[in-house]
């Protein structure tokens, strides 16, 4: 990126956009200009003026350097006249703001009414108020800045000289270290600028204050003949320049990264087109398929020895945030093909990652017919896991029914270690826990008959009993990716799950297909025995169904789907008779 040419092809839009301002209403904005920066300016009294009490207060007589207007005698009422001068240029101040908020929202409106745009965005008003005071903002900064300079250089020549001298080589040393940022594999200084940016301007401004404080400090421990006042109010003025220049470069940023967003709204030949997410575009980037092929390679030949170069497919994602990639290796003889699959998890998305990678620290890969791990990398700010993906095959539907109650009941008979069930119950509510007073009391609003309100009012009474059944069902680890899409099939035709980001703990019975009969959940739970100690004879596949009837119910409210989670009820309350 070039920070010169950015920032010039920003203050030539800003320009533009304010000219459309001025147009529309122009008083209305020079109004909240002049306002604007007349607050900035009354604020600095405001602090400036108590100084010049103290002083004045605290000497014995008059201080040289207010001599020449105020004599002994008038020392009193000059103490006086500036406290209550200080109180009033602080109330002014606040009622300048209220001003210019109330003429913000009214030249917003006519703004929106001169471009005639339909409603784009949510608050649409709220936001264009926004856009107009941050514009206005800027230029009321400006000028403060502005002005603050040419007082600071008038009553301290050198100090505001190095004070313009510091903020050009800032503004110079991050042109350089911007212009080396790749948004694929940005530097740490860049990226920091990127991620950091109201932290990386506070301490520039602190950094511009102090050494402007260093530069102000050695006259006056030199010289005996130094004007204190004219250094206090040195001190105050860089204080509120450094403040304003940060807010400057916050609010360019935020207009320049809106600034489709205010074309459409501000210009009435503009149409809204939402850019792409920047992280959409690194992604394209990093995964096209020159790149995620050299990438597939290098990280696959790190930990393998690869007869050929891999080729990586694109799979149509059903996470969110997660991509998925079909990598092949190419053998030999056809039999010797190698088959992987690389997950590639988004940066607001790695704690799915990290969640599968703490179930793994608990229960093996093996255990849950998960793929052996091959590796896992960071591609710029995405994660990526390759696994094995068996004969690269997955199951067909006519194999799936029989293949699914095989992997139910291999779920169902993998007993949750104690450890992994503790850590679980620690930060995540179980389904008896979820399933409270508050959850179906959010139901009432969908009551409408008395029929209904009888259903809602009979489960609210039986929900103690509901959840205390709940509670003696024994748990398993349920995946809701237990799906055709993420099984592969080993050489030996055993499944491969294929993703665990989305476990969790539940009753069993708790996520079952529809398809599964009574007599079907009676086989699978004669194998769970033969393998669980805690899943008890009396277990029937009523309870199991119970079980699936309680988490659909959670379900059904969760989606607001309240008239249908009436209906749920019902069937659940009729089961329980």
């Amino acid at each position: 990126m070039n920070l010169f040419t950015e920032t010039t092809s920003f203050w030539g839009w800003f320009g533009t956009v304010i000219r459309n301002f001025l147009r529309i209403r122009p008083w209305t904005t020079l109004a909240i200009i002049l306002m604007a920066s007349a607050s900035r300016v009354f604020y600095v009294l405001a602090f400036f003026m108590p100084l010049k009490v103290i002083l004045l207060a605290g000497s014995p007589g008059v201080p040289r350097y207010f001599q020449f207007f105020i004599t002994p005698e008038q020392k009193t009422a000059w103490i006086v006249g500036f406290t209550l001068g200080a109180i009033a240029c602080y109330i002014l101040t606040m009622i300048l703001d209220a001003l210019v908020d109330r003429l913000a929202l009214a030249g917003s409106a006519q703004v929106l009414r001169q471009a005639q745009v339909i409603p784009l965005l949510n608050n649409q008003q709220a936001v264009v108020q926004g856009y107009y005071a941050k514009f206005c903002g800027i230029c009321a900064d400006s000028t403060f800045v502005t002005a603050g300079l040419l007082v600071g250089l008038l009553i301290n020549t050198q100090l505001f000289i190095f004070v313009v001298g510091i903020m050009v080589f800032f503004y110079v040393f991050t042109a350089f270290f911007a212009r080396s940022y790749d948004q694929l594999e940005p530097r740490p200084l860049a990226a920091y600028i990127r991620d950091n940016l109201l932290n990386y301007l506070k301490v520039l401004a602190s950094l511009v204050f102090l050494s402007s404080f260093i530069v102000l400090l050695i006259p006056l421990l030199l010289s005996e003949d130094a004007n204190i006042l004219a250094a206090i109010l040195s001190i105050i003025i860089l204080r509120q320049l450094a403040g304003s220049l940060v807010a400057i470069v916050k609010d360019t940023v935020t207009l320049a990264g809106a600034r489709h967003r205010i074309d459409a709204l501000v210009f009435k030949d503009i149409q809204l087109q939402e850019k792409e997410a920047p992280e959409e575009v690194v992604f394209r980037e990093l995964f096209n398929k020159r790149n995620r092929n050299q990438r597939a390679e290098h990280e696959l030949g790190r930990v393998m020895a690869l007869p050929a170069k891999p080729d990586v497919t694109w799979l149509d994602p059903v996470i969110p945030g997660v991509s998925y990639f079909a990598i092949t290796v190419a053998g030999e003889q056809a039999a010797e093909k190698r088959h992987y699959r690389m997950d590639v998890y988004s940066p607001k998305h790695l704690q799915k990652l990290e969640h599968e990678a703490f179930l793994f620290s608990h229960v093996s890969r093996s255990g849950l017919h998960a793929p052996k791990l091959i590796t896992q990398y960071f591609a710029g700010s995405f994660q990526c896991q390759i696994c094995e993906a068996g004969s690269g095959e997955r199951p067909t539907g006519a194999d799936w029914g029989a293949l699914q109650k095989t992997l139910i009941g291999r779920r169902w008979g993998h007993s949750p270690p104690p450890g992994l069930v503790a850590a679980y119950c620690s930060s995540s509510p179980l389904l008896p826990q979820r399933l409270d007073e508050n959850l179906v009391s959010s139901m009432q609003v969908a009551v409408d008959t008395e029929a209904e309100a009888d259903n809602l009012g009979r489960l609210l009474e039986k929900l103690p009993v509901i959840r205390e059944k709940l509670e003696k069902l024994p748990l398993y680890i349920y995946n809701p990716d237990l799906q055709p899409h993420q099984i592969m099939l080993a050489g030996d035709g055993e499944p491969l799950v294929m993703t665990w980001c989305r476990w969790s703990l539940e009753p069993l019975g708790a996520g079952i297909p529809i398809n599964l009969k009574e007599v079907d959940l009676a086989e699978i739970l004669d194998t769970v025995r033969a393998t669980r100690n805690d899943v008890s004879a009396e277990l029937a596949p009523a309870d199991i169904l119970f079980a699936a009837g309680c988490q659909e119910l959670e379900r059904m409210i969760r989606g607001r789907r309240y008239k249908a989670a009436l209906q749920q009820a019902a069937k659940i309350l009729t089961g329980m008779a």
